[in-house]
């Protein structure tokens, strides 16, 4: 088959019907003004075509035959020879290259597919996936859908676990005859990886795996809009991060209050309220730690007036991840080295009568932090989470909340691996913060 040279346009479209017709006629073997197909005379599909993907994927689930049709009939040989020759005219567009999100080759037969057209009737079609990211599904259908039109697609993961995905149609390609090339949108977002073979995952997405484990802290996402908390969490679940949501400026103001965070990422627009008024009331109450603007405000004054509130640096949406990844890694780094050197006071040190109480508690505390160093030489895993169990209980009572917590983080992580090892990150923590209890210059 020639090789197609063309541009492609937004959405894996192509910039015109007749560039999409000489590959889509190619890979059938078909004139270009006859679009029946002349070659390869089509064939019934086995039981294994319909319920299993390629050699790529397992991505269609087991349906009853008779409550789906298939409008695209290919043989294998074509899809596969259609599908590819789409892939390296992808792989070519710059456009495609500027995705936020990395697609994933997600070759699977017979996906149920199930969407709700404009006139209220319902269609349940069997198609063929091509490729899947976080935000959407590109597939190959045997007829015309409309935009907007609500949908529901089911793929079963890599564990054979069948997930429904609702989500809408945002574009449909026509290829030839009654072929379309259609891309639907998820409601919410979804990692790739949990349907792809790791074999098949992008070389960037193998390595961000790998490099991301050894990022950690407490960060604070500030956002009026639920489905971008979902996809930042998404993006931190290979993580050691934890992340704390907030809809709205006052449920920020109060987490940073009661809260210790490393980062706080916030948007600028934030419904009713400016986000640079937000990031100036963070810094009012005292939060001194790195503060990173996640948005799509393209205003040069709007980002003058962040930095100038109080941020730190600026990330266009929609974000690239593991670039995205780098910049947090190097603010948690940042905040790691500067919140140590600030002390933690006791709620209670202003309290008459207290002060003596909570300098003797201090200095147990140091006397748990030797114990627990001992008991991590000697792996005995009892002791270190005793000695957690112990600060986590006793620490707020004293007045010395981010101490409960951060033993509670390391229970977290002891309880969930059953190894010192793999929670030592939690524990350095841990160790690094009990160094920051103080007591305040008051009569006692």
């Amino acid at each position: 088959m020639t090789p197609f040279r063309g541009a492609m346009a937004d959405n894996d479209g192509f910039s015109s019907h007749r560039e999409a017709q000489v590959i889509v006629l190619g890979a059938l073997g078909c004139r270009l003004n006859d679009v029946e197909i002349s070659k390869a005379p089509q064939r019934a599909m086995s039981n294994a075509d319909r319920t299993h993907g390629s050699s790529l994927s397992k991505g269609g689930c087991a349906v009853d035959q008779n409550e789906f049709s298939r409008l695209a009939e290919l043989t294998a040989a074509q899809r596969e020879e259609l599908l590819d020759q789409l892939d390296k005219v992808s792989a070519a567009s710059a456009v495609d290259n500027r995705r936020a999100h990395e697609r994933m080759v997600l070759r699977a037969t017979d996906v149920p597919f199930t969407v709700t057209h404009p006139g209220g009737g319902v269609g349940r079609f069997l198609v063929y996936a091509r490729n899947l990211s976080a935000e959407g599904i590109c597939f190959l259908h045997g007829g015309y859908l409309h935009t907007a039109s609500h949908c529901k697609i089911d793929l079963l993961t890599t564990t054979g676990e069948r997930r429904e995905i609702t989500g809408r149609i945002v574009w449909c390609k026509h290829l030839t005859g009654p072929h379309h090339m259609v891309g639907a949108h998820f409601d919410q977002a979804i990692d790739p990886r949990d349907f792809v073979d790791r074999r098949h995952w992008p070389k960037s997405m193998v390595t961000a795996a790998m490099s991301q484990s050894d990022l950690a802290g407490r960060v604070l996402f500030l956002d009026d809009q639920e489905i971008d908390g979902d996809l930042l969490a998404l993006h931190l679940r290979d993580t050691a991060v934890e992340l704390v949501v907030a809809g709205h400026v006052g449920g920020a103001l109060d987490e940073l209050k009661r809260h210790s965070f490393d980062v706080v990422i916030c948007d600028l627009n934030l419904g009713d309220t400016l986000g640079e008024h937000a990031i100036r009331s963070m810094r009012e109450i005292g939060f001194r730690g790195p503060i990173i603007v996640l948005t799509v405000e393209t205003n040069p004054q709007r980002i003058d007036n962040a930095n100038a509130a109080g941020a730190n640096e600026v990330i266009r949406k929609p974000y690239d991840p593991p670039t995205f990844l780098k910049v947090l890694s190097k603010w948690l780094e940042i905040a790691g080295a500067t919140t140590d050197e600030l002390p933690i006071y006791s709620d209670l040190g202003d309290q008459a009568g207290m002060a003596k109480t909570i300098a003797t508690y201090i200095e147990r505390v140091e006397r748990k932090i030797h114990e627990l160093r001992s008991a991590i030489q000697q792996d005995d895993f009892e002791t270190v989470r005793g000695i957690c169990q112990t600060l986590k209980a006793t620490g707020s009572g004293y007045g010395f909340a981010p101490l409960t917590e951060a033993a509670d983080r390391v229970m977290v992580a002891l309880d969930s691996s059953n190894a010192i090892g793999e929670s030592i990150t939690q524990i350095q923590r841990l160790e690094r913060l009990a160094k920051r209890l103080s007591l305040r210059d008051v009569a006692a």
